[in-house]
């Protein structure tokens, strides 16, 4: 395989592992693909729930895939990320990541579980319970937009069910995650925890009448959103308060 042009930001430590190109470009593919349709969630949800923030218009972030059992872990961007706080975030994440760590032995399954927004702690980690387990974290949104994203990640890399996803999702009552799911198409609206069918069951006998097909998601006329820059103007404060979730 040819050598890949991937943006991969380096650490000061040395616990760095890099995963082979195929498992880059799936995971970093869906990634682009979430934030496009997480952002548009964000925009028409978070005013209510969040002070306006000129960095969400860059819409990304940092993300880490930590495992579990060896501290090892990997990270790259998720959109555009302010190069100047590319390392903030990065260091961020990963202490949300060590931080959610330490805590599985006390059952906990996310970082909000354990956040301290008056010591810098925040929410944007969850932890899969795959075969493998890692957790994902991110940094740079409003605290449940990261986790949000986080766990869209590890639903796409299949290392948790949707079902799951939400059931952590509850826990800090998290917004974002049901509608992305719905207009990603990968939930229905009316059930919200099951995948969508991708074919409809046959019918056993000639005279059943066929089933009305169930309603589809609404889908944004003007195509896949894309992601935009929105000037030169920094990104929040770690410390920044929100209603709802802070940004972190």
């Amino acid at each position: 395989m040819k050598a890949m042009n991937v943006p991969m930001l380096p650490s000061r430590l040395s616990t760095v592992v890099t995963p082979d190109d195929r498992e880059v470009v799936r995971i970093m593919a869906f990634a682009q693909t979430a934030m496009a349709y997480l952002y548009q969630v964000m925009l028409k949800i978070g005013p209510t729930l969040d002070p306006p923030r000129d960095d969400r218009e860059r819409c990304g972030l940092m993300s880490v895939v930590m495992n579990v059992e060896t501290a090892q872990y990997w990270a790259f961007p998720v959109g555009i990320v302010n190069p100047a706080k590319a390392q903030t975030y990065l260091d961020t994440a990963l202490e949300k990541a060590r931080r959610l760590r330490a805590q599985l032995k006390y059952g906990d399954v996310s970082s909000w579980q354990s956040r301290d927004e008056e010591n810098g702690r925040w929410g944007g980690a969850i932890v899969t319970e795959s075969e493998i387990r890692e957790i994902y974290s991110g940094s740079a949104l409003p605290q449940l937009g990261d986790e949000a994203l986080e766990l869209l990640l590890a639903i796409g890399q299949r290392r948790m069910g949707v079902k799951r996803a939400l059931e952590i999702a509850a826990i800090s009552d998290n917004p974002y995650l049901k509608p992305t799911l719905v207009s990603m198409g990968l939930i229905k609206e009316e059930t919200s925890t099951e995948p969508v069918a991708e074919e409809p069951a046959p019918a056993t006998t000639s005279d059943v009448a066929p089933e009305t097909p169930a309603p589809q998601a609404e889908t944004d006329t003007s195509g896949e959103p894309a992601l935009e820059v929105a000037g030169d103007s920094p990104p929040a404060q770690e410390s920044e308060t929100v209603s709802q979730g802070a940004a972190s």
